[in-house]
């Protein structure tokens, strides 16, 4: 993924200039398996604003930063459990330290 890749101040560039929904989908549903509902939810926007985004629009800002910030802690949990498979489950599962949360969630 071609955000996962750059660094912190890239991502910011990446931000200011914004976050496609074809980015977004290729990341959110491919990798994550989330639904637009489901990453409304996390994101704090509407399901409704982001399924009716075209391919080439820009998602709304406060999902961007959401998006980039999950995919940095992807990078960082792959590398670390060495899988990115493994990634996804830790990312998603609920965890005790953190009031019963996942960290995607937190």
């Amino acid at each position: 993924n071609a955000i996962l890749k750059n660094s912190p101040v890239q991502c910011r560039s990446f931000l200011l200039n914004g976050v496609q929904k074809r980015q977004y989908t290729e990341f959110v549903h491919s990798i994550f398996k989330f639904t637009d509902k489901d990453f409304a939810v996390i994101a704090g926007t509407s399901t409704r604003t982001l399924s009716r985004l075209k391919a080439d629009q820009n998602i709304p800002m406060q999902a961007a930063e959401v998006t980039i910030s999950l995919m940095r802690a992807y990078e960082r949990a792959a590398f670390i459990f060495g899988s990115e498979e493994k990634a996804v489950a830790w990312l998603k599962k609920p965890n005790a330290l953190l009031d019963g949360e996942s960290p995607v969630q937190a």
